[in-house]
């Protein structure tokens, strides 16, 4: 209905338009030697006018309609308060202007009838493209800040990690990262950095290649992902012990803490900070295996208790066989008969299977 009339008062006034057009060009010029020459280009051009706008507002729906079938209504909306809050934003401080305007038109006018037609269209499209730049500005604004408001609202946030020296020297968590499973802002403090340090300048070769492992996967995390890894200058020096000083930081940046050490899991876990252990991640992605199923392993050693064999699966899990102790360097088929899980890991329990020769 709106468009309707809107199509009406447009057809009306360019109608209008050419009629008054071409009667002041009939009875101004000379295009046309003939009596009543004003009313017959005013017909004519009234005629144009009107096709005109018959054509170019149907058409106008028609784009209207195809084009805002392909636009969200959320974008409209938004769209629909950026527009309006750009008209207010301009035209506040364009009403002076607004106000001065027919002064500016009357006393400062060019002399010269074209430098006069061209002052005045001047004076009418100056507001006019402010407002038009205006609203475009701000209908980006407020359709980039409703996607920046719905994207975030569909993603969770991603808590920043912070990574001990322990999950330094392990490594195992570089995988993760290049596989995409980590995800978010990696930060190591710079205590963790100068534990590595020490430990890397100690004169127990152990405790040196251990730091000097922990330094290695340090540049290469730098390297491989400098726009994810930032190193914390945060020190805590009222606090001696390296626990304390990550607990403290996890708890100022909401983050999660990476590592390999079991007594600051649990310290962590008592602060409600939330671990990421690769030891328990490697735990939980072992095959599980049910009671009477069947499995493959070489006996490497002889097992604690009489008469077991002990061999291990590719991924590491122990497997203890009955009655294999004499059977060390075999390859053997077992029977799962039961699971045990312990804080090292998975064991399970097998007797050996009748398929062996």
């Amino acid at each position: 209905m709106f468009y309707r009339i809107f199509r009406a008062v447009a057809m009306v006034c360019i109608t209008a338009i050419g009629i008054a057009v071409g009667y002041a060009i009939g009875e101004n010029s000379n295009i046309v030697d003939m009596e009543q020459s004003g009313i017959l280009m005013a017909f004519l051009l009234g005629m144009i006018g009107y096709l005109l706008a018959s054509i170019s507002t149907r058409s106008l729906d028609d784009w209207i309609e195809k084009e805002f079938h392909k636009v969200k209504i959320n974008t409209l909306t938004w769209s629909s308060y950026g527009i309006l809050t750009g008209i207010l934003v301009i035209n506040l401080p364009l009403l002076p202007f607004y106000l001065y305007m027919p002064r500016l038109y009357t006393e400062h006018a060019p002399s010269n009838e074209y430098l006069k037609a061209a002052y005045s269209m001047l004076l009418f499209a100056v507001p006019v493209l402010l407002n038009l730049l205006s609203m475009y500005i701000f209908a980006k604004i407020f359709v980039r800040y409703a996607s920046a408001k719905h994207d975030s609202a569909l993603s969770p946030r991603v808590a920043v990690k912070i990574i001990d020296a322990s999950a330094l020297i392990d490594g195992r968590f570089m995988d993760l990262l290049e596989q995409g499973f980590l995800e978010g802002e990696i930060v190591v403090p710079k205590f963790v950095f100068n534990e590595l340090l020490f430990l890397s300048d100690s004169k127990e070769e152990i405790q040196a290649n251990r730091g000097s492992r922990g330094m290695r996967v340090l540049t290469k995390l730098k390297t491989m992902f400098p726009d994810s890894v930032s190193i914390s200058e945060q020190d805590f020096g009222d606090l001696n012990e390296c626990h304390d000083k990550l607990i403290a930081l996890a708890k100022e940046l909401d983050a999660n803490i990476i590592t390999q050490d079991y007594p600051l899991k649990k310290l962590a876990e008592l602060e409600n900070i939330k671990v990421l252990n690769l030891n328990e991640l490697s735990n939980a992605l072992k095959p599980i295996y049910s009671g009477g199923e069947k499995l493959e392993v070489k006996i490497v050693k002889p097992g604690k208790e009489e008469g077991q064999g002990v061999g291990f699966l590719s991924d590491g899990t122990m497997i203890v066989v009955d009655d294999a102790e004499n059977r060390v360097g075999e390859i053997l088929f077992a029977e799962v008969t039961n699971i045990l899980q312990t804080g090292a890991g998975r064991m399970v329990f097998c007797k050996l299977s009748e398929d062996n020769k």
